[in-house]
Parts: C-alpha cells; structure tokens; sequence
C-alpha cells in the first residue's frame, strides 16, 4: 500500500533529523482503517526495531485501537479520549478524504509523535499539500508541535506531496 512507503519514507527523515524525543526508538506500528471497516486494512512495522518483543506486541494493538476508540466517539484524534493510566494514549487521527473518513494512527514513539507520522503520512498518502480546517483542529485538539515540526522537515527534503507521490509512484 501507497501510505506504507510514505510512511517510511516520513519516519527515516525524522530518524535521521533526529527530532524525536527518544532517539533509541527506532520502529512504530502503522495502523489505517476505513470508518465502514470492522478491522483496519493495514497495520505494519515501519522503521527498524524495537527495544523488545513485548513493547512491539503492545504497539501492534495499540495502533488499531486508537482509531478504533476514535471512531467510536466520532472525534478527529485518539488526544480527546486518552487515559493514560488504562493505556488508552493519543497517535491517531482521523481524516475526511473526499467524504470518507480515513483512521491513521502509529504507535511505539511518543503520543505527539506517533500523531505527527500518522498525520504526515495522511497528507502525503492522500495528497493534501497545506493544512486544512480539519487538520488545524486535529493539531489544536492534542497542541501538537512536533507535527508542524515534522511536516516542515519531510517537505524540504522531499518536497510537496503531489511532487513526491508522482516522483515515487508514477513510472515514466
């Protein structure tokens, strides 16, 4: 799937920029699911490896049950309901594409981090070049800055979305 490069691609230029806040995490689970779906349609390993097995378990259930507990309050991000005392933690997002609600989440960094890959990889996975209303809300709901941090990182290196999804996608 398409959001799987990109999100590698997104993870290795915050690796290697070295912006996130613990720098031995080396590997996140990607979880995407379409609101109508009962079970995401992905969840993934992006990067390289985890401190143990047990810490990728506990990210590879986190990930699908942040969209999950988003969807099922129809709220924007998996912040609104976090409660970290019963592992209930933000990273995921939610993002309307042409009137299909779309869930993102990472999990296995920091929850502003996991946020901020799981929204950038929205936005270079489905081609939304500059922050809309929705995605405002989403970065006001958790007072996200790492995201903007990220997103500013991700574009100089390899620029817009649109240029980077024809340049890795498009063969001439």
């Amino acid at each position: 799937m398409r959001i799987m490069k990109v999100a590698h691609t997104i993870f290795d230029i915050a690796l290697e920029a070295k912006i996130l806040e613990v720098p031995d995490r080396l590997a996140l689970v990607l979880a995407l699911q379409h609101e109508e779906m009962p079970v995401p349609c992905l969840v993934s390993k992006i990067g390289y490896s985890f401190p143990d097995d047990v810490f990728f378990t506990g990210c590879f259930g986190l990930a699908p049950e942040k969209i999950g507990r988003t969807f099922a309050n129809g709220h924007l991000s998996s912040f609104q309901t976090r409660d970290d005392e019963n592992k209930k933690y933000g990273g995921g997002i939610v993002l309307n594409i042409h009137g299909v609600r779309w869930g993102i989440a990472a999990s296995g960094l920091r929850a502003l981090e996991d946020e901020g890959v799981a929204l950038v990889s929205g936005m270079y996975t489905f081609n939304i070049s500059s922050f809309t209303s929705e995605i405002h809300k989403i970065l006001e709901i958790s007072g996200n800055t790492f995201a903007e941090k990220l997103l500013k990182k991700v574009s100089d290196e390899i620029g817009p979305p649109a240029r980077f999804l024809k340049h890795v996608f498009v063969r001439a």
